[in-house]
C-alpha cells in the first residue's frame, strides 16, 4: 500500500470508477458510485454531473444506471467480496451505520464483523462512535480511536449522521475542523487508507430538509474525490436508477423505498447501501 496520502487518493479515483461498473452488475442495486468534483485529483469524479441550483448551490446528478428490479430483490455480493473479507477495516459510525452493518450481514455471510476498538487482521471491525448532534466530538473520538487500536486497520471508514446537522450548523466551520482532523490523521497513520462517507439524508416527506447535509457533502466530494463513499447518492437514487429530490426540487433526498422512518434505512435500503459499500471498499488499492 502506498504511504503518501495524495498518491492513495489518485489511485482511489480509479478504484471508485471501477466500483461504478461493478455496481451495475449487482442484482437489485441502483448506484453506489462516489461522484465528485475532486480538486485534488487530476482524474476528477466517478460519473456524476453537477448543475447549478438556487443560490449557486451545486447539485450532483447521479450517473445513468441500468434500472434495478422492483420488489424485494436482494443484491448479490460481487465477486470482489472475498477481497474485502481478507482486509482489515475499521468502521466508525452511529445510527444509520448500524443499518449498513445489518445489510452487510444479510448479503455476505463470509464477512467477519466484530465490535470493538481493537482492529484485528482480516476483520471488519465496527464501533458506535460519539453522540449524535456533536460532530466535532465524533471527530475527536475518531482521532483517539485511531491512536489506539483503530490504527492497525488497512482501511478506516468515518461516517457522520444526519442528526449531526441542524439548520443553523456552520458548515464552513465544521468542514474546516473535519479537514484539519484528517490532515493530522493522514500524517499520523500514513499506511491507513481513510474513506470518507457523505452524510445520510432525510426522506422527501420528513419534516427536516437536507440542505445542510447537502452543503457538507458537496464539500466532502470536492475535497476528497475518489476517497468518498457516497452514501447520500445511494440513498437518493431509487430502484430504477432515478434521482430523488427534497421538497425544494434541488437537494437530494432519501428514497422512500429505502426508508424505514424518514431517516433510517429499511431492510431493502440496508442491503442496497451495503452492496455499494462492499463494492467500493473491495476496489480500493
Amino acid at each position: 500500500m502506498m504511504s503518501h496520502p495524495l498518491a492513495r487518493r489518485w489511485l482511489a479515483v480509479l478504484a471508485a470508477g471501477l466500483a461504478v461498473a461493478a455496481l451495475a452488475m449487482v442484482g437489485g442495486c441502483g448506484t453506489g458510485a462516489a461522484p465528485s468534483t475532486d480538486q485534488r485529483s487530476p482524474a476528477g469524479g466517478t460519473g456524476g454531473t453537477s448543475t447549478s441550483g438556487t443560490g449557486g448551490a451545486s447539485v450532483v446528478q447521479p450517473p445513468e444506471t441500468t434500472p434495478a428490479a422492483k420488489g424485494n430483490t436482494s443484491p448479490t455480493p460481487s465477486s470482489s467480496a472475498t477481497t474485502l473479507a481478507d482486509r482489515s477495516v475499521f468502521f466508525a459510525h452511529n445510527s444509520v451505520g448500524q443499518n449498513i452493518l445489518d445489510g452487510l450481514r444479510a448479503i455476505d455471510a463470509s464477512l467477519t464483523i466484530v465490535s470493538g476498538e481493537q482492529v484485528g487482521a482480516a476483520a471488519f471491525t465496527e464501533w458506535t462512535m460519539g453522540f449524535n448532534g456533536d460532530p466535532v466530538g465524533k471527530l475527536g473520538e475518531f482521532e483517539r480511536l485511531m491512536a489506539g487500536g483503530g490504527g492497525a486497520a488497512q482501511i478506516a471508514v468515518f461516517k457522520l449522521c444526519y442528526a449531526d446537522f441542524e439548520t443553523d450548523t456552520d458548515v464552513t466551520q465544521l468542514f474546516d475542523e473535519y479537514v484539519a482532523t484528517f490532515d493530522r490523521l493522514e500524517i499520523a497513520h500514513p499506511d491507513v487508507t481513510f474513506v470518507h462517507v457523505t452524510a445520510p439524508l432525510y426522506a422527501y416527506d420528513a419534516s427536516w430538509n437536507n440542505s445542510v447535509q447537502h452543503a457538507f457533502n458537496e464539500r466532502l466530494r470536492a475535497e476528497y474525490g475518489g476517497m468518498v463513499f457516497d452514501l447520500a447518492q445511494v440513498e437518493a437514487t431509487d430502484a430504477q436508477g432515478q434521482p430523488v429530490w427534497s421538497r425544494d426540487g434541488i437537494t437530494p433526498a432519501l428514497a422512500e423505498e429505502w426508508s424505514a422512518d424518514g431517516s433510517h434505512l429499511n431492510e431493502a435500503g440496508s442491503r442496497q447501501v451495503a452492496a455499494a459499500l462492499e463494492t467500493f471498499l473491495s476496489q480500493l488499492p
